[in-house]
């Protein structure tokens, strides 16, 4: 078994919602932690993103809304790649979230068409 370990440095807000409106993800996993779902994902630059609360989801237009009010546009089905899922959960436990279950299949159900 190979052991990763992972720092996570740099923390940093994102940019304002004027500045980046809409973020698309590839890579992605939602979890749900005392009544809030929140996203986390790998951006186009490598960087992992988990957001502020999502508060709407769009399954027409596979978009997920956050309190901050930036909309994410997921381009294919939660991650499941195992050392990516690890990366994820990984920052979600390192921002405090204990206890957090991934709910993503629960989410991406709306969003699911004939190919995903």
């Amino acid at each position: 078994m190979t052991v990763i370990e992972v720092e996570f440095l740099n923390f940093r807000l994102a940019p304002s919602i004027d500045a980046q409106p809409v973020v698309t993800l590839s890579i992605w996993r939602v979890f749900e932690h005392m009544g809030h779902r929140q996203l986390v994902g790998v951006l186009d630059n490598g960087a992992v993103r988990m957001t502020s609360p999502v508060v709407d989801l769009d399954g027409q237009a596979r978009t997920l809304t956050t309190t901050s009010g930036r909309v994410y546009s997921l381009t294919a089905p939660p991650i499941e790649d195992n050392l990516l899922r690890q990366l994820l959960e990984a920052r979600v436990i390192h921002s405090g979230l204990i206890g957090a279950v991934d709910v993503s299949d629960l989410i991406w159900e709306p969003f699911k068409t004939p190919e995903h």
